[in-house]
């Protein structure tokens, strides 16, 4: 099974990011919050070892790979790399409660500039904008295992999809 590119690349991506979430981790747990190096980290270690495994794919394939293989290998070194990922972080996650509410208190943090920013180009009067931000406060953004599954799904197709079909792309032969 570990002959396969996309198998092998797959695995590999799950320990790189395994890696460096635990670099952050005792650097600093707040990085692990932080929008721009998460979707840095998405988008860069991944587009590596997507790409690694296509062009092996297409060596194994004798220099000939079409368009839909390579989307195929892309994709599933995406999927097998995040889900790994994605459940080291949660068994992180919900076996550390300092670490939940440090990220759950990042969000609201974060919902409350993104309101703010929204408020600064509209005509939304003040008393909504009280009312809006009270509400925020009143019901704050929670960590669930549901909203990591759904953050799972959401990442097979931006980044994950989107990178595997632009490299299937710039790299198929045949």
């Amino acid at each position: 099974m570990l002959e396969k590119p996309a198998v092998k690349n797959g695995l590999l991506l799950a320990a790189v990011w395994i890696v460096v979430y635990a670099v952050m981790y005792f650097i600093n747990p707040e990085l692990l919050f932080n929008t721009g190096i998460s979707f840095a980290i998405s988008l860069l270690i991944p587009i590596y070892f997507i790409r690694k495994a296509i062009l092996e794919e297409r060596e194994i394939n004798e220099g000939v790979l079409s368009l839909g293989e390579g989307f195929v290998s892309g994709i599933l070194v995406y999927f097998i790399g995040a889900l790994l990922y994605f459940a080291v972080q949660g068994i992180h996650m919900f076996n550390d409660e300092k670490f939940k509410a440090d990220g759950e208190r990042i969000s609201m943090e974060m919902a409350e500039k993104t309101m703010q920013k929204v408020f600064q180009y509209t005509n939304i009067p003040e008393e909504e904008q009280e009312k809006a931000i009270a509400e925020l406060k009143a019901n704050p953004p929670t960590i669930s295992p549901f909203q990591m599954v759904i953050g799972f799904l959401i990442s097979l197709i931006f980044p994950g999809a989107i990178i595997a079909i632009i490299a299937a792309a710039a790299l198929k032969k045949g």
